[in-house]
């Protein structure tokens, strides 16, 4: 069955919030991310999307590098904290105090 792109869209999100780190230079970050995805297996490629202006996707693309985190349940005060504050305007990794 062929679903309208706009219909589709509603099955694949919400989902999983994963948590997405950066670090570059001593500056390090964490956001909280609802769109990624598994995209291949050889290599291994896991992708994630952000937007431009986030303090993490500075820091990825200077450093070329990201971590990606999925959480337990019982973390979802931590998960709620990096989707709120921004890296930009404080020392985001140490006021949540979540250990990269």
């Amino acid at each position: 069955m062929r679903i309208p792109i706009d219909e589709a869209l509603w099955y694949s999100y919400p989902g999983m919030v994963a948590l997405v780190t950066a670090r570059y230079n001593g500056k390090q970050n964490i956001m909280a991310s609802g769109w990624h995805t598994y995209i291949g297996s050889s290599p291994g490629i896991y992708g994630i999307s952000l937007r431009k202006e986030t303090y993490t996707y500075s820091l990825i693309e200077k450093s070329g590098v990201f971590g990606v985190h999925f959480m337990p349940g019982h973390c979802t005060e931590i998960i709620q904290a990096v989707g709120t504050f921004s890296g930009f305007r404080l020392g985001q990794v140490h006021r949540v105090q979540y250990q990269l």
